[in-house]
This record gives C-alpha cells, structure tokens and sequence, in this order.
C-alpha cells in the first residue's frame, strides 16, 4: 500500500455543545457488577456520554452491563437459557444496547431496550450470531453470524426492525460462498456499516458498506465509523489509519505512541470524524491514545493528567485501550488496569477548546494537511 505523506482532507466540523452538569473534566472508574472476579470493560458510549455499556463479571458470568451517573452500573441479564451476555454498542440517547447472548451452545444477537428488556434479533439458520453496533435510533443493527453451510466463516450482516436481516458480501462476490466478512461498526443514519471481507490472496481488507455497494478502503480492519458514514478509522498493517470519502478517498496513518513495538489500532471516531480514540504500544505495553489532526497521536493518560489536572484521579491507573468517544468528542470510554491491578470499565470527560462551547468553533469544512509520518526505529 502506497502512503501518502501530505494530504488535503474536507471534515464536516460541528459545534461542541456542553450542559453545565458536563462541563468539568473527570475520570472515573465504573466498577464491576456485583459476585464473581472483578472484570469490567467499556464498549460503547451514547452521543452524550451519558449512558455507557460494557460488559462486567456478576455471579453467574459475563454480563452485558448499563451505566448512568443516576443509576451506576446494572447488569442487563440474558435470553432464557442463557449463561452471558456482552454489549456492544448503544443507541445516541441510550436507550437501546445492542450485543449477544450466550447459551452453553451458541450465541444471539440481541437488543436491551430500556422499556421492554432483552429480545432476540431472531437471526434464523445459522449456528450463532452477535450484534456489533447500533444506529442513532437504535433501529437498525450491524453484526455477524455463522452459517450452517459455512461454518468456519463469519457473514455480516445490517438488521432493520421493520426489513430483518439483509446480508453483507465481500467486494467480489455476492453469495455465501465468498469469504468471511465482519461487520464492525454502524454510522448514526444506519446507512453505513464499516469492517472487513478476507480474501483468500490479500489477507484482511478493510471496506465500508452502503446499501448494495461494497468500498475497499485499505489492507486491514475498518473498526468505526462517523455519524454519516463519511470517515471510518481501524487498523492497517499494525497502524491505526483515518479514512475519508472526500478527496476520492484518503487515507491518513495516524502513527503510533513513543516507545515499544510499533503498533497501533483506531477504535473509535467522533460523531464529525475528527477525533480518534484507540490502542498504541509504550515501554509500558498497550496504552490508550487520542488523536486528532493538530496534535497528532497522544497518550490519553498523558492527556488527562497534563492538559486536565486529573493526577490524583489517574494516581495507580494503566489506561489499556480506548474503545469507543461519545459523537461530541467529550467522553471517551474503555478499559485499563485499576490501582488494585484490576481489569475496569472507566470513562473520561474532556472540557472543549477555549470559545467552543460559546459556539466559536464554526461548523463547516475544515482542511487538514500535512498527515504524521511512520515512526522509524
């Protein structure tokens, strides 16, 4: 894959909206639900950072878990018969979660709704199936299921509540004979799913779904997605990579964070594409990272504790990955290993530039150029 060193890339910029009850910097670790090993992960945020999903370790299991200021982390349970669940993503104002639901022989997706509880997709015909990301609505569904035909392969597919399951195919087939493919991540509109299709030759190919059409972006795995689809970001040859439909496609390798292996992967994108959260490799191992186009690639903790003044918080913490932002780019969740050498769920609230919740951050194009270039050793 050719690199480009400069690029000129067009992003849609929206203004940054802050309630006074969000407007001071935090962190904060989420705990874990209560009975079994102390466990809990972050998966995904709703577009205000108010509501977080995850999974956590109750008595039984794995248990996908719902967490708000108001009510702290509960466990959202499973099918009848089921002995887990794992939640992948929420809706934009928290009300649905989407995920899986594990029985001792295989798993379903699901959606939580906070009005009626857990249902099945009802994924027919396969040997298992898992929900991967939700729309703003909660809606329409992005996952992955198994086929009887073809069981060492994983298909994607898009759910609609209205229309069931429509399958995802690679970009060079359309039947269940081709490759595996996996879907990863849905925009808000529900109009764009982002993943991967593998190819037998090329290995791993990142693409971006939009109705029947199929878009190889670049060699590796496509992770999220912005609200409209128009910037997916994920990894490609050990380096995390932002991704636009604008200027006929361009991809920017975001690098990696100093020391360690070189290796870095996106994870998630604000709802406007301009904020990258992640995993780098340190000295230290796995470290979570922020980026965006001004400052590059940073270590979030880095961040936290100089830009925000939040040592005392962080005091003990290893912040292991960043795993999904909120769309206004000001929670950012994941998971990290706690001062008592836990694995925990945690999310952090960053405060805006200076005038940008005045509405001084004009919404509009804005032009980005001069892409970071690849770390050497």
């Amino acid at each position: 894959m050719v690199r480009p060193t400069c690029v000129a890339i067009a992003v849609s910029v929206s203004l940054w909206v802050v309630s006074p009850l969000q407007a001071a910097a935090l962190f904060q670790g989420l705990g874990d639900l209560p009975g079994g090993d102390f466990n809990s992960q972050a998966s995904g945020v709703s577009g205000d950072g108010s509501v977080i999903v995850g999974t956590g370790s109750s008595e039984s299991d794995f248990e996908a878990f719902r967490w708000t200021k108001e009510t702290g982390m509960v466990g959202l349970g499973a099918l009848p018969g089921g002995i887990s669940s794992f939640a992948a993503g929420v809706s934009a104002d928290g009300a649905v979660v989407v995920g899986t639901s594990r029985s001792p022989s295989r798993g379903d997706a699901v959606r939580w709704t906070t009005g009626g509880g857990i249902s099945s997709l009802g994924i027919a015909g396969g040997l298992g199936s898992h929900a991967t990301g939700v729309s703003g609505t909660g809606a329409v569904v992005s996952g992955n299921f198994r086929s009887a035909a073809f069981a060492s392969s994983s298909f994607a597919f898009r759910w609609t509540s209205g229309g069931g399951r429509s399958d995802l195919f690679g970009p060079t087939a359309g039947s269940l004979t081709s490759p595996t493919t996996v879907a990863s991540a849905i925009s808000q509109d529900g109009d764009v799913v982002v993943g991967f299709h593998r190819d037998a030759l090329q290995g791993d190919l990142a693409v971006r779904w939009e109705g029947s059409s199929v878009m190889t972006i670049t060699l590796g795995r496509a992770n999220g997605v912005s609200a409209d689809g128009s910037v997916a970001v994920g990894a490609s040859l050990d380096e995390a990579f932002w991704w636009t439909t604008h200027n006929s496609g361009s991809i920017v390798p975001l690098g990696d964070l100093p020391g360690g292996d070189f290796r870095s992967e996106a994870k998630g994108v604000s709802g406007d594409g301009s904020i990258v959260v992640g995993v780098g490799a340190t000295e230290l191992g796995d470290e979570a990272f922020i980026w965006d186009q001004s400052r590059g690639m940073r270590s979030l903790k880095d961040v936290l504790v100089t830009d925000f003044g939040l040592g005392a918080p962080l005091s003990g913490w290893t912040l292991q990955s960043a795993t999904a932002i909120s769309a206004d780019g000001l929670t950012v969740v994941g998971l990290g290993l706690n001062p008592n050498g836990d694995i925990e769920a945690w999310r952090a609230h960053l405060v805006p530039e200076p005038g940008a919740a005045a509405g001084l951050l004009a919404a509009g194009a804005l032009l980005w150029r001069a892409a970071p270039r690849r770390r050497s050793h």
